[in-house]
């Protein structure tokens, strides 16, 4: 056990004089290394508050802007998102959001999807008589008629 015991503290020395080339001990750091002067990050004035509103303003008129792109596409019958999402608002009766739709792209009221039907077809279909009056107060037309012939109020239930 004795000598089991002398070299354990033989290694235990070598360790110790073997850390003396790597790191300093507590207390020996150079605080010149941590000089503030130079650290960049301490300014204040190197960052910016982030302005929530001002974020939201962006995407608002990102998204209008990226509206008014897929206008071109709205009197083209064919189906898409912006059918799909059309035909989901007025399914639901969501009037406020189909008339934030209409404020940011009034042409919207002239979506058709392939089989020629579009958000009046729909509002007279799922018998949504605000939607009808606001589609038609922002130029949707009442007489067009879709591939069959048949025109919006002709998809009005029969009670």
């Amino acid at each position: 056990a004795h000598v089991r015991r002398r070299r354990d503290d033989e290694r235990a020395a070598e360790a110790s004089a073997d850390d003396d080339d790597e790191a300093p001990a507590a207390g020996d750091v150079d605080d010149e290394a941590f000089d503030d002067d130079d650290d960049d990050y301490d300014d204040e004035d190197d960052f910016e508050e982030y302005d929530h509103e001002a974020d939201a303003e962006r995407a608002e008129r990102a998204a209008e802007e990226a509206a008014r792109a897929r206008q071109a596409e709205w009197p083209v019958w064919s189906n898409s998102e912006d059918t799909t999402h059309m035909w989901s608002v007025i399914h639901e009766g969501q009037f406020e959001q189909l008339e934030q739709w209409i404020e940011f792209a009034p042409s919207v009221v002239h979506m058709r999807s392939e089989d020629g039907r579009g958000p009046l077809w729909w509002a007279y279909e799922y018998r949504r008589p605000d939607m009808v009056a606001l589609l038609l107060e922002h130029g949707a037309d009442g007489a067009a008629a879709d591939a069959f012939g048949t025109t919006p109020e002709e998809m009005r239930p029969s009670d």
